[in-house]
């Protein structure tokens, strides 16, 4: 699995380099502000419990809570179809609304449709500290199916991601919506 996310992270980094440089396929850069809600489908009592082996506290922990982040796309054209290859970075940080922070990055590959469907594949990287105050990561697949509104120099993402955890079993759904600007040379 680790192997495999590497892999992809370096096919994510590539690619729009490689692409970049014919005039076949331009790329657009888009950036801008995500927000959204995600549910971890996990008792109220049992997700309190890892968010407790984290962060030690009296509060109590739910498992629906806010996310808030950037994106940055690289939105590469395929051609007279105007469909999209768009590899996407998703930086955010989990759970401000319940107290605590836990960042996570998404890095996505994804095909765009005229029409503004998109669905995407790509790793999903966690970071926290344990009881010991050790960092850890972890690491899982997500799955990503949205709708992109395209205005003249910007654009509006709604997405939902999937991200099934292999290392302890509850998976997670993230809703966001946001605001990429095109970034002009």
């Amino acid at each position: 699995m680790k192997k495999t996310c590497l892999l992809l992270l370096c096919v994510l980094i590539f690619i729009p380099h490689i692409f970049a440089q014919e005039e076949v396929a331009p790329v657009t850069f888009l950036f801008g502000p995500r927000v959204g809600v995600s549910a971890v489908i996990l008792d109220q009592d049992d997700f309190n419990d890892q968010i407790q082996k984290i962060i030690s506290s009296d509060d109590k922990y739910f498992p629906v809570f806010t996310e808030i982040g950037f994106s940055s796309q690289q939105q590469i054209d395929l051609g007279d179809s105007n469909n999209y290859l768009v590899i996407e970075q998703n930086i955010f940080i989990s759970g401000l609304d319940q107290r605590f922070a836990l960042p996570f990055i998404t890095l996505l590959m994804c095909y765009r449709m005229d029409i503004g469907l998109e669905a995407g594949i790509g790793p999903f990287f966690s970071f926290f500290n344990d009881t010991a105050e050790r960092l850890q990561m972890q690491f899982a697949l997500t799955y990503s199916l949205g709708w992109n509104f395209k205005g003249k120099n910007f654009s509006v993402p709604l997405n939902l991601y999937f991200i099934p955890y292999p290392s302890y079993g509850n998976p997670r759904f993230t809703f966001t919506a946001g605001i990429n600007f095109e970034v002009k040379d």
